[in-house]
């Protein structure tokens, strides 16, 4: 088994759907069940959830399953950063529910289930929250995605404030196109693999927008620019 596999989605919970399928998979419940069981907390249709409070209210029990509080993960830091490659190696056996940055996802016996795939499902995120899961539970495991286990090709590492070639689908901001295939933009970090961040200004509304894309839809030019951006309406 690899350590690395894929909750699968089964409705049309599009968006922010992972405290979902996190729940999913650490009680091997049906998607639905669990979809009622957060909405009965107050979670809403692709609107995000607060999970950490939702355990805090109902006092770490949902059902006949108990999550508890994993008080101190310090023994997993790695670069003083809890992340989830060291708490998955060194949590071999146990069932477990965790929150990244904005992002729910379960840990099975030393397996990363996650419903995010490739680059974005890095093992490296850290980790905000962990709950051990027990009970009359009888966890999902989820797939093994070709996108997990392909070979990772590295790309060179792109400068803060350099032009590059966009290569991918339209990037639209409501009824706005901030990017289409083939336009020089400039990225807002430094990044060989993972998501890169491009900020666009609004031309009406006079604030910028983010958006993060993988970094396989870029190219670099043949007059690489390393000019740093320096945009003073950037909202942080």
């Amino acid at each position: 088994m690899s350590n690395k596999t894929t909750q699968i989605k089964e409705t049309k919970d599009d968006n922010n759907s992972c405290t979902v399928l996190a729940l999913k998979s650490v009680t091997g419940w049906p998607e639905t069940k669990c979809q009622t069981i957060l909405s009965n907390g107050g979670r809403q249709t692709n609107r995000g959830f607060d999970i950490k409070g939702f355990f805090e209210k109902c006092k770490g029990k949902v059902k006949n399953v108990k999550f508890t509080k994993v008080k101190d993960c310090r023994y997993y830091r790695y670069n003083n950063t809890s992340t989830l490659k060291n708490f998955a190696t060194h949590r071999k056996e146990g069932i477990y529910y965790v929150t990244t940055n904005n992002h729910a996802l379960a840990i099975i016996n030393g397996i990363i289930v996650d419903n995010l795939t490739g680059r974005q499902a890095g093992d490296r995120r850290e980790i905000r929250h962990a709950w051990k899961v027990t009970g009359n539970i009888k966890p999902n495991i989820g797939i093994v995605s070709k996108a997990d286990t392909a070979p990772k090709k590295r790309y060179e590492k792109l400068d803060y404030g350099e032009e590059v070639i966009y290569k991918g689908k339209d990037i639209k901001w409501k009824d706005i196109i901030l990017a289409k295939k083939g336009d020089l933009v400039r990225v807002n970090n430094r990044m060989s693999n993972g998501l890169i961040v491009l900020r666009f200004f609004h031309p009406i509304k006079n604030y910028t927008i983010t958006a993060k894309v993988d970094r396989e839809m870029f190219q670099v030019t043949k007059e690489r620019n390393s000019d740093i951006f320096l945009d003073e309406n950037i909202i942080k």
